[in-house]
């Protein structure tokens, strides 16, 4: 890997050991699932509207509450994909609906 590195002083010693493309990566992993979580809450907040599975919900847990919670969990694999909101926040991204791609949205990659 070749690039600038950053260079990070502590007490003890200077560590000179990350390449700026990992932290371009870090951002965009950042950014990128903040994106997904802001679209999967306005997707969950339009079903709670528009659809009658997902209306008793609303009054239970707020639309950004469960998109922090799905996003949560669809990276760290224990969120189940299948619902409606991350379909939707799925093809609005053009990605799959599968956590491979779902996971590397989020990821940067």
């Amino acid at each position: 890997m070749s690039g600038r590195r950053n260079t990070v002083q502590t007490n003890e010693t200077m560590i000179t050991e990350l390449p700026s493309e990992i932290l371009s990566r870090g951002r965009l992993a950042v950014e990128r699932t903040q994106a997904f979580y802001d679209r999967l809450a306005l997707e969950y907040a339009d079903l709670y509207e528009s659809n009658p599975d997902y209306a008793g919900v609303k009054d239970r847990i707020t639309s950004e509450s469960l998109a922090r919670k799905m996003t949560l969990g669809l990276g760290c694999g224990t969120a189940n994909k299948d619902g409606e909101g991350i379909r939707r926040t799925c093809k609005h991204f053009k990605i799959a609906h599968t956590y491979k791609a779902i996971r590397s949205f989020m990821e940067g990659l």
